[in-house]
């Protein structure tokens, strides 16, 4: 039972792999060389486009919306310096 959850597991990772490549990938050199490697190297290149162009592409999502974020901390920390508050008897 153990081996057919495995197995189940494993069919669906690549299978993502698959279409995360199909869906993601702009040029179609690459695309047609990944799904070569997603493919026919299946045990190893299934995780090897996770870890290379899957990955790396979240995370440069993540960083910039961590960056974006922190411009507005930032911008929002320049305006309480320039705008008195309400109640500081500045009005």
């Amino acid at each position: 039972m153990f081996f057919v959850g495995t197995s189940i597991l494993c069919v669906a990772f690549w299978m993502g792999m698959i279409v995360d490549c199909v869906a993601h990938e702009t040029s179609p050199r690459a695309k047609l060389a990944w799904l070569l490697v997603i493919i026919f190297g299946w045990a190893i290149g299934a995780p090897l486009y996770l870890f290379m162009r899957k990955l790396p592409r979240q995370c440069s999502a993540w960083l910039n919306c961590f960056r974006r974020i922190n411009n507005l901390t930032a911008s929002a920390d320049k305006l309480q310096e320039v705008v008195p508050r309400v109640g500081d008897g500045a009005l």
